[in-house]
């Protein structure tokens, strides 16, 4: 005798594979019912929820983050030099921070597009959620039901 034959969860399996598979060929258990189920549980159990709170730190890195404008250095060993470097320095910072203003415009234009976005997931993660839970539930129901049936046609064991 093997360990598999002693084994009371080995020989428990294969009752109910043995059972299963006369009520399977008496035409208990309908054909594709197997199928059915594990397309069910694929369908189910198939669906991971990816946690929001990465999307949700990402986000606010988004929020946080700023476009800085350096000092630009007005030193020049060129004679008028240090004049012109504060001129040309003044020219481009305004320029600059026109840009600048624009791209933070942007940026919380896209966090908001985003927030929007995690705010629909997550109500979609939810419903989602609800749909497999029902899911579950139905496919208990359907289960308890055929084993009812099952045993009032006499092929309980």
């Amino acid at each position: 005798m093997t360990d598999a034959d002693t084994d009371p969860v080995d020989r428990a399996r294969r009752e109910i594979d043995a059972s299963a598979q006369a009520k399977r060929t008496s035409g208990e258990i309908p054909a594709d019912l197997e199928a059915r189920l594990d397309s069910e549980f694929r369908d189910i159990a198939g669906h991971e929820l990816p946690p929001m709170d990465e999307v949700t730190r990402r986000i606010q890195q988004l929020r946080e983050f700023s476009f800085e404008l350096p000092e630009t250095p007005n030193t020049s060993s060129v004679p008028g030099g240090q004049l012109v470097h504060r001129v040309v320095s003044s020219s481009m910072r305004r320029h600059t921070q026109l840009r600048a203003e624009q791209l933070q415009q942007l940026r919380d234009a896209v966090a908001d597009i985003l927030d929007a976005l995690e705010r629909h997931v997550t109500v979609g993660l939810d419903e989602l959620e609800q749909r497999r839970r029902r899911a579950v539930s139905d496919l208990r129901a359907e289960l308890a039901e055929a084993w009812r049936e099952s045993g009032r046609r006499g092929g309980a064991t």
